[in-house]
């Protein structure tokens, strides 16, 4: 399932009020040639102390449920020191208990599938 982030003056302007939208950062990892998403801002600093390089922000998330937003979820396959998010919970659940391969780091926060920005929401894509 495809997705939008909130663009910047969507997330302050009261579009989503929903509470405080947070950044959606984009790091780097040049020893695995991995990259990886946080909503951490606690997160982000550590893994750039630790030789990460910080890409930048890519957009806004918003950190609680609403009507028409899903939870973007973070998988981790550590054996190949890759990460990738996903929206769609059968596809989380499928790597995580069925092949058994990768571990679910959590929700990062909630986003616009395509579908519902197509009927009306609007919000910037990144």
């Amino acid at each position: 399932l495809s997705y939008k982030l909130f663009g910047y003056p969507e997330a302050h302007n009261g579009a989503i009020a929903l509470g405080s939208a947070v950044p959606l950062y984009r790091l780097y990892n040049g020893a695995t040639q991995g990259h990886l998403f946080s909503s951490s801002l606690t997160e982000k600093d550590i893994l750039v102390s630790s030789g990460w390089s910080f890409e930048g922000r890519i957009g806004f998330v918003s950190p609680n449920p609403a009507p028409n937003l899903v939870p973007l979820i973070r998988i981790h396959f550590a054996s190949r020191k890759y990460h990738f998010s996903t929206t769609d919970a059968n596809e989380a659940n499928y790597w995580v208990n069925v092949v058994g391969s990768a571990s679910n780091d959590g929700i990062l926060g909630y986003v616009v599938p395509i579908a519902a920005a197509a009927n009306g929401v609007s919000q910037c894509a990144y």
